[in-house]
């Protein structure tokens, strides 16, 4: 599925900013921070468990402003 750039934009900065990151996921949020291609199947799949696992927003309603779930 397709995602509005900013979106998946805002859920990767949400995550180098609020999560305790791994290198590897760290590598990957930077990646899609900043790449404008859409994301693959596998990535989105791996951005969607990372923002669950990290306690944060979907992808679908990530924004800078709300930052972690409450």
């Amino acid at each position: 599925m397709d995602h509005d750039p900013a979106a998946v934009r805002s859920a990767a900065l949400d995550l180098i900013i609020y999560a305790d990151l791994t290198a590897k996921e760290g590598s990957f949020c930077g990646q899609i921070a900043f790449d404008t291609k859409p994301l693959s199947d596998r990535q989105e799949r791996w951005l969607r468990i990372l923002l669950d696992r990290h306690n944060l927003a979907p992808l679908n309603h990530s924004s800078r402003s709300t930052g972690a779930r409450a």
